[in-house]
């Protein structure tokens, strides 16, 4: 013992402090909250009992050494980012990691939108946070807000084309347009575009709409919508009326909306015809009536540990009555008349539970039922023809995703699931009992996708395996097992301009209407037969998109090559009545490549935005030694315009014009669309649009030539339409729930 006292006395002289057991190390990662790469050179200090400082190093770390027990406070800032602080009672060697925000005015890729809507551009998608300045929008509306999306009366176009699936909170959904259309953005938090999905979104969709709910706020309120149209020659158009209401407190939310609609439609077609040696013309005209009727209720329930449960269901019935009357030159004038309803119920279940860190698991199941009876009555000199095809299908997709973040810029994506769809018709023609007709299709698939941020590449690689089953009554059963690959690389060139290359292959499968055996024997001229041995195509598509940021502008211009091989195609020949007969076929081969262009602009504080898309693609088929070529144009071009703080006025013009099909045809049609948007008071805006003002037809013409016939065909539907909606909101946030707890140190703890 008097030893060991002589030895400490000595230590203790020499500088050595034996008893530093009150001693710890702290160990800080610095990395940006968004890329979650590295800071280098970041600034770290600790102010407590001991103050202490550093510099992290390339890869965003630093060690303090020797820092006493007690509080302390742990600041790091960095050059264009908000510093970020953390207060801890410290007691053990303890390792942090510092996620540094990007500020809003130093980050090219963030842009700050009508007070408090924040746009963020990422290498693969687009991320709105919904802001007080879309207060009373439609979810169709703040998409507008999105570069390279279109929103033109009830359509939503991206990079000018409509081929998108809706998920809702990361999972997929029954969500469609319409629901866009009529939904407020108050009980959204965010709204995602993503322009290339990784391999685990369903293959045959471009791009994903991810409509990411509000969870935390307090809010019961909703609105209440009526809207009034005409359309020339036809009557009422658009019309109709609904409320959304919802109830959220944070820990139930519930939404319910209820829509009540009608649209009119009046077309019209001349044909001039030759069919084997028979040369004559043909008009026709048709007013179609459609009503609709939805009741829509949703539960969401934040559950304990991070979990969330949410149900829904919906039900609509829809009624569509035409009247069509055809008026050869040379035979009996026909009388059609079609009527058809469709009654659906649609139920979905989803789960979401944060696994540990940050690891995601979402497990989704969508069910949908529809029953469709159709009865078509044929009136030819008197003489009476009913036919009927009633319709019943059953749809399941059942899928388990799971999201997971590795550090460094590295996500993986894993899952798989199941999609079973069966249809089943009962056909009746002319009073005879004809065949019936049932369809089944089942889809299993698995994949594998990662996400990697390698410095200033961001790379996605996935693949699926996917196994598909057709079976048809009567016929055959089709087995193919295909494998799914999807490649994604982007790099910034500078800090305005970004080059990206993908591949993507798309899958294509029959519906039951391509092989049904019901033929419509309504037209003179034409009839529509289905193929029970239609197959499953796929499609390769390379594309290269070269995307500039410059201030106020975005430009983006794509190059893509694709081939299809055995894609769904028509085939049309003369039959033995002198009619064109309509058969869908698989198509060998199909090889197209398009050159296509996005543009959006502002003036004056986005005051004034104008943006335009289109481009030119040139398609060749392939098909029985056939060989067709030709080109489809179009262009969009529209602007916004806010005169002042309560005025908005918009305006949208579309043009689309081709010369493919199998037989080679050609045509052209015409889209207009004006809005003005008046918001009276903070509850109640009026909206007067008006689409194709200035021309009362729209007129698509196109010319079809084959084995033994030939047709010069010109086609209008009554365009001129004038709309008037009113919608009144009430409710407010009365406060918001905060879920903040304590940060506890092991929280932060990173392995070393």
């Amino acid at each position: 013992m008097v030893a060991f006292k002589k030895l400490s006395v000595l230590l203790f002289a020499c500088g050595i402090n034996v008893f530093s057991f009150g001693q710890v190390t702290v160990r800080v990662q610095v990395r940006d909250s968004v890329t979650r790469m590295p800071l280098s050179y970041s600034s770290v200090y600790l102010a407590g009992k001991k103050n202490k400082g550093g510099i992290t190093d390339s890869l965003g770390r630093v060690i303090l050494k020797e820092v006493p027990e007690g509080n302390y406070t742990l600041r790091a800032s960095y050059s264009g980012f908000e510093a970020s602080e953390r207060v801890f009672l410290l007691k053990k060697d303890t390792t942090f990691l510092l996620l540094l925000k990007p500020l809003e005015n130093l980050l090219g890729e963030i842009v700050v939108k009508g007070g408090d809507a924040i746009l963020e551009n990422k290498p693969d998608r687009s991320v709105m946070t919904i802001g007080p300045a879309n207060k009373g929008q439609r979810i169709s509306k703040a998409l507008a807000g999105f570069p390279f999306i279109t929103v033109a009366g009830n359509n939503v176009l991206i990079n000018g084309k409509a081929n998108y699936k809706i998920y809702r909170d990361g999972m997929p959904s029954n969500l469609t347009i319409n629901d866009l259309n009529t939904l407020p953005v108050n009980q959204v938090e965010k709204i995602e575009v993503i322009y290339y999905p990784s391999i685990r979104y369903e293959s045959d969709a471009e791009q994903i709409i991810n409509i990411v709910s509000k969870k935390d706020e307090i809010f019961q309120g909703g609105d209440v919508w009526s809207r009034l149209g005409w359309r020339s020659g036809a009557g009422l158009n658009n019309s109709g009326t609904g409320t959304n209401l919802s109830k959220l407190n944070g820990k139930v939310n519930s939404n319910l909306s209820l829509l009540l609609f009608r649209d009119h439609t009046r077309s019209g077609n001349h044909t001039d015809y030759r069919v084997g040696e028979n040369t004559s013309e043909m008009e026709s005209e048709s007013l179609t009536a459609n009503d609709l009727l939805r009741l829509t209720l949703s539960e969401d329930f934040k559950l304990k540990n991070k979990q969330t449960l949410s149900l829904g269901a919906s039900g609509s019935l829809g009624i569509n009555n035409s009247d069509t009357r055809f008026t050869p030159a040379d035979n009996p004038e026909t009388l059609v008349n079609t009527e058809s309803s469709r009654y659906e119920l649609n139920l979905n279940g989803n789960y979401y539970k944060a696994l540990k860190k940050t690891d995601k698991m979402f497990f989704s199941n969508l069910l949908k039922y529809a029953v469709t009876p159709e009865k078509y009555t044929l009136n030819r000199e008197g003489d009476l023809t009913l036919n009927r095809n009633d319709t019943r299908s059953t749809q399941l997709v059942s899928r388990l995703d799971f999201e997971l973040p590795r550090g460094k810029g590295t996500t993986w994506e894993l899952g798989g699931g199941l999609t079973y769809r069966k249809y089943f018709q009962e056909i009746m023609l002319s009073e005879i009992n004809g065949p019936d007709n049932s369809y089944h299709q089942k889809v299993i698939n698995g994949y594998g996708s990662l996400t990697k941020q390698l410095g200033k590449w961001y790379t996605i690689t996935g693949l699926k395996l996917e196994g598909t089953q057709n079976k048809i009554s009567g016929d055959t059963t089709l087995n193919r097992i295909n494998v799914i690959p999807r490649v994604f690389v982007s790099r910034p060139l500078s800090e305005k301009n970004s080059l990206s290359l993908s591949y993507t292959r798309k899958i294509w499968r029959p519906g039951p209407a391509l092989v049904s055996i019901f033929r419509d024997n309504s037209n003179p001229l034409f009839v529509n037969t289905g193929n029970r041995h239609l197959g499953i195509g796929l499609t390769d598509m390379l594309s290269l998109r070269d995307s500039w940021s410059l201030g106020k502008t975005y430009l983006s211009i794509n190059y893509s090559l694709a081939h299809s091989k055995d894609a769904m195609g028509t085939h049309r020949a003369a039959g033995e009545d002198n009619r064109i007969v309509t058969s869908f076929v698989n198509i060998s081969n199909i090889l197209s490549h398009e050159l296509a262009y996005s543009l959006n602009t502002s003036f004056g504080n986005k005051k004034l935005v104008f943006f335009s898309n289109g481009g030119i693609q040139r398609i060749r088929y392939s098909y029985t030694g056939d060989k067709n070529r030709g080109w489809e144009r179009r262009i969009n071009l529209g602007f916004e315009s806010t005169q002042v703080s309560h005025f908005t006025f918009s305006g949208f013009y579309s043009l689309v014009g081709n010369t493919v099909t199998l037989q080679g045809e050609t045509g052209n049609s015409h889209y207009m669309n004006f809005e003005a948007l008046y918001k009276a008071g903070k509850k109640s805006q009026i909206t007067l649009r008006s689409q194709n003002p200035v021309m009362n037809a729209i007129k698509t013409r196109r010319s079809l030539s084959g084995p033994s016939f030939a047709i010069r065909e010109e086609s209008y539907y009554r365009g001129r339409t004038v709309e008037l909606s009113y919608v009144y909101s009430f409710g407010k946030v009365k406060k918001v729930r905060k879920s903040t707890r304590d940060i506890q140190v092991d929280d932060l703890r990173e392995a070393e």
